[in-house]
């Protein structure tokens, strides 16, 4: 993921994963938070979803809120879900 600020300034923020399993709704307890930085550069960021304890079942959407702040360009390359078994490969 890459964010870049466009007031210039880098700065550290937080980015947040969401998933909805079946018919219920988005919601924090179904997340997990990352520090995101906001550099202009490429970000590579791995989450282990497995050891959630409401990643299961069948998951029927995915969202990801990059930062906590506006005027800020967003780039998201990938995403990849794994086996949790598996480890991340390198980028395509």
């Amino acid at each position: 993921m890459r964010l870049t600020p466009r007031g210039g300034a880098p700065f550290d923020d937080a980015a947040q994963f969401y998933w909805r399993v079946e018919r219920l709704p988005e919601r924090a307890a179904a997340s997990v938070t990352f520090p995101a930085r906001a550099d202009g550069e490429w970000h590579e960021h791995t989450l282990a979803l497995g050891q959630c304890a409401h990643w299961r079942r069948t998951v029927t959407a995915l969202r990801i809120d990059p930062c906590n702040r506006g005027d800020v360009d967003v780039s998201i390359d990938w995403v990849r879900l794994l086996p949790a078994r598996s480890t991340a490969p390198s980028a395509p």
